[in-house]
């Protein structure tokens, strides 16, 4: 299987090599993640942010991410350099001739491993369902295209794995499911996060997320 790297194409920003400056960034980014999660992006203000990262200059976010766009490139770039690995494991070790139910585990277990990061994991699943629940959102499309790159080896395989779906039902299926993918990983942190001792049953939780959209993808038309 030809290896891919998850957010090629990912936004660029200026990368700041100070310490102090790194620290500064890192601190904003993890801030405006949990605000993110919690509100959406269009419900949180970037004086807000500073406010809640505790920076005396007000002017710091903009200087360091330049605007929310720029801030939504560093979670997404952060993120993305993370799930490249689990990622490209997924797509070395899916199986020959895979079923649509194994298409849809090597993509919903590599995004699992977000759930497991105290950096913004969880938060970053539930930024992702807003971008898919609110696609006509210009920043939301930001993040969902700048997803696509790496999403396509998983589309071919799943069409692959449809031979008998004609293309406009398989497209409006895979649209779904992506959305879905998100949706309910989103659910379980929000679960996790409100109840820690849910983590117990992620794992059922996660076959039963997989179930399901697998029957999404191969209900009759």
């Amino acid at each position: 299987m030809t290896n891919t790297t998850f957010g090629a194409n990912v936004m660029t920003r200026p990368r700041r090599v100070r310490s102090d400056s790194q620290r500064t960034q890192a601190k904003l980014i993890a801030v405006a993640e949990g605000l993110f999660a919690e509100r959406g992006i269009e419900g949180v203000s970037l004086s807000e942010i500073n406010r809640a990262a505790e920076q005396g200059n007000n002017s710091a976010l903009h200087y360091h991410f330049g605007s929310k766009d720029g801030l939504i490139a560093a979670i997404w770039e952060k993120h993305a350099e993370r799930l490249s690995g689990p990622l490209r494991e997924s797509l070395d070790t899916i199986p020959e001739a895979p079923s649509p139910r194994d298409v849809v585990a090597h993509m919903v277990r590599p995004l699992s491993t977000r759930l497991d990061d105290p950096e913004g994991g969880s938060a970053f699943l539930r930024i992702m369902a807003q971008a898919h629940a609110n696609p006509t959102e210009h920043l939301f499309q930001s993040v969902v295209r700048e997803a696509a790159p790496g999403w396509e080896p998983f589309r071919d395989l799943l069409r692959s794995a449809t031979p008998s779906m004609d293309d406009d039902a398989r497209r409006r299926r895979i649209e779904l499911l992506s959305s879905a993918i998100f949706m309910g990983l989103s659910s379980i942190a929000r679960r996790e996060a409100a109840e820690p001792s849910q983590a117990e049953h992620r794992a059922q939780y996660i076959e039963e997320l997989i179930s399901s959209l697998s029957g999404l993808l191969t209900a009759a038309p």
